[in-house]
C-alpha cells in the first residue's frame, strides 16, 4: 500500500503544530513557575490574573505552532533537510534585514514572517496588530505548506 504523499504532507503540518504548540505551553509553564516567585520576590507585581500575560503566553503559542508549519512546509520545499534548514535560519536572521534595507521601507518589516511573528510574541507600535500579524504568519506557512505539498506529490521517489 502506498501512502498518498498529499496526505503525508497534511499530516506532518498538524503534527508539527501540535508539537510546536505543546513545546510552547509547556515553556512557557516552566518559566511562569520559575519567573513568577522569582519576580515577586524582587517587588515586581506580575500575577496570574493579569491579563496581558494571557495574551503573551497565547502568543508565544501560536508563533511557536506557526513556526513550526512554516519550518515543515519549507522542508517540504526542498529535498535536503539541511538545505532547508540554512535557507530558513539565513531568511530570519539576514535576509529580511537586507531587503527591508535595501527596498529603504522600514515599515515593510513588520510584514514579513518575522515581522509578523514579532506582532504575535512582542506586540507594540511598530508591529502589526496581534491577530494581522497572526493572519500574516499563518498565510506564509500556508503558502510553504501549500507549495511543498505540491512539489512532494509530483516528485518522483527514485
Amino acid at each position: 500500500m502506498t501512502p498518498v504523499r498529499g496526505r503525508v504532507v497534511a499530516a506532518k503540518l498538524a503534527a508539527a503544530a501540535a508539537a510546536g504548540l505543546a513545546m510552547a505551553l509547556v515553556a512557557a509553564a516552566v518559566s511562569l513557575a520559575i519567573g513568577l516567585p522569582w519576580l515577586h520576590a524582587k517587588g515586581t507585581g506580575v500575577g496570574l490574573a493579569d491579563p496581558g500575560l494571557g495574551l503573551r503566553v497565547a502568543g508565544l503559542a501560536a508563533a511557536v505552532a506557526l513556526y513550526a508549519v512554516l519550518g515543515t512546509g519549507l522542508g517540504a520545499v526542498f529535498r535536503n533537510q539541511f538545505a532547508a534548514l540554512v535557507v530558513g535560519l539565513l531568511w530570519l536572521h539576514g535576509v529580511e534585514a537586507v531587503v527591508v534595507g535595501m527596498l529603504h521601507r522600514p515599515g515593510l518589516g513588520r510584514w514579513l514572517p518575522e515581522g509578523a511573528a514579532t506582532a504575535l510574541t512582542a506586540p507594540g507600535d511598530g508591529t502589526l496588530a496581534m491577530w494581522a500579524g497572526g493572519l500574516v504568519f499563518a498565510a506564509y506557512g500556508l503558502v510553504l505548506a501549500l507549495l511543498g505539498g505540491r512539489l512532494v506529490v509530483r516528485r518522483d521517489l527514485t
